[in-house]
């Protein structure tokens, strides 16, 4: 690449934006492009990104930026060998698991495969200003909504195949996990910054007797942390996992919900039903953990009354915090992308947050301003009130936290109604039913 003969006097960017732990993600991609291209006119320096968006779409970023380096999958071996390669003048074809433009092509290196091991404990007194953040009084920095959550990730994978997840192309299926001293070590690295943080696994009680071990451990040395986890339902069913996860410090577990529908339940393969899902809000509730659920409406089988159901399910079994997506489709390359129920191709709108496909049953401009009806109504100062006179602080501070995401989308939204009221035009008979 042109820029190669100067790396010795210049640094190397690895353009990462303020939101999440990927470096290119659906919902960071115009500010990622944004900075991308002032740093490249300013300097004309390599720029690394990588994360989901740019794995599943790296042809598509290198036709619009094609001064970039695309990180693929799983970068803990793939920049180092990268960045030393770019030092030492190596050709960029030998660095595996990347993709970059020569002489006007797109150029794919060979795969890299997942790491075994991930070890690496991070410094954050080398991140700026983080210190002070951390010490920054908690109700301030809720007001502010800066209230920094350190995230630690103890495994990667997933035994599961739900369709709609990236989760298994990202990391696989198989299920990887750090040493237990790794995680220990790392655990009390941070908690010189406070005694809040998050576990990014994807399951982290995949493993029962691993995630048994680890909690046991946490509780012996005493680390007095709080934190929150993805999980499934199956953990309801293990109560002295329920015991040591509260005992750890577990206070929220993040579970998909994703229907109380259970044809779409099948459809989305989650492998349980309604009920079930009712009797682990109990059993959970019942240990004292919180359940922030995640649900997708949109499904074929879903109509527009799914998403107050999901409100009246939340409100009768007490559920702590939940969020309601559009069921969304990660975009994909190749022969075999399927674009026909796609209604834009804008990225901005590729996050989670917005429709962008065309629902069987549901009308897509009526679909997004139920969900944010609903989003609003669960985090209205009235429901913030109620948790507070129950006691229910966190799911009060929650709630809170809520209602600023949701008063930060409002305008976008707004103005995005229209386009979808444009695009399903003629494709929806009278009664909302997709005609294509």
């Amino acid at each position: 690449m042109e820029f190669r003969s100067s790396l010795a006097r210049h640094p190397i960017y690895l353009v990462r934006p303020r939101r999440r732990c990927q470096a290119w993600t659906m919902s960071t991609q115009t500010e990622v492009k944004q900075l991308a291209t002032r740093i490249y006119e300013t300097w004309s320096i390599p720029i690394v990104v990588g994360g989901t968006f740019a794995t599943y779409m790296a042809d598509e970023i290198l036709r619009r930026l094609p001064f970039l380096i695309i990180a693929k999958g799983e970068g803990d071996e793939t920049l180092p060998d990268l960045v030393e390669g770019i030092v030492e003048g190596r050709d960029l074809s030998e660095i595996r698991g990347i993709a970059y433009v020569e002489n006007g092509q797109i150029v794919h290196t060979q795969e890299r495969g997942f790491v075994s091991s991930f070890e690496t404990i991070p410094d954050y007194s080398l991140v700026r200003g983080y210190d002070a953040l951390a010490k920054t009084p908690k109700f301030l920095a809720m007001s502010r909504r800066l209230l920094p959550l350190p995230t630690l990730q103890t495994s990667r994978g997933c035994p599961h195949k739900c369709t709609f997840c990236v989760v298994t192309r990202m990391f696989g299926s198989a299920y990887r996990t750090r040493s237990i001293e790794s995680v220990l070590e790392d655990l009390r690295q941070r908690r010189k910054y406070g005694d809040t943080f998050f576990i990014v696994d994807n399951y982290f009680t995949a493993n029962p007797t691993r995630t048994k071990r680890l909690l046991e451990r946490i509780i012996q040395e005493n680390l007095r942390i709080n934190f929150s986890a993805f999980s499934r339902f199956e953990v309801a069913e293990d109560p002295e996992m329920l015991d040591l996860l509260r005992r750890a410090g577990v206070r929220t577990l993040l579970i998909g919900f994703e229907s109380l529908n259970n044809e779409s339940l099948r459809s989305l393969g989650k492998g349980l039903d309604r009920e079930y899902i009712e009797g682990a809000v109990q059993r959970l509730h019942a240990a004292k953990i919180c359940i922030f659920a995640s649900f997708i409406v949109g499904s074929d089988p879903d109509t527009i009354d799914s998403c107050q159901e999901i409100y009246t399910f939340a409100q009768k079994t007490r559920l702590d915090s939940f969020w309601i997506f559009p069921k969304f489709v990660m975009p994909t390359e190749g022969a075999g992308a399927d674009l026909s129920a796609r209604i834009v191709d804008d990225w901005r709108y590729f996050n989670g947050n917005y429709v962008v496909h065309f629902p069987k049953n549901i009308k897509p401009s009526l679909l997004q301003a139920e969900i944010m009806r609903v989003h609003r109504e669960a985090s209205s100062g009235k429901q913030i009130l109620r948790h507070v006179f129950q006691g229910r602080f966190q799911v009060a501070a929650t709630a809170h936290n809520i209602r600023g995401r949701i008063r930060e989308l409002e305008e976008s939204i707004s103005n995005y109604l229209p386009i979808l009221e444009a695009a399903e035009r003629g494709r929806y008979t009278a009664d909302g039913k997709f005609t294509g």
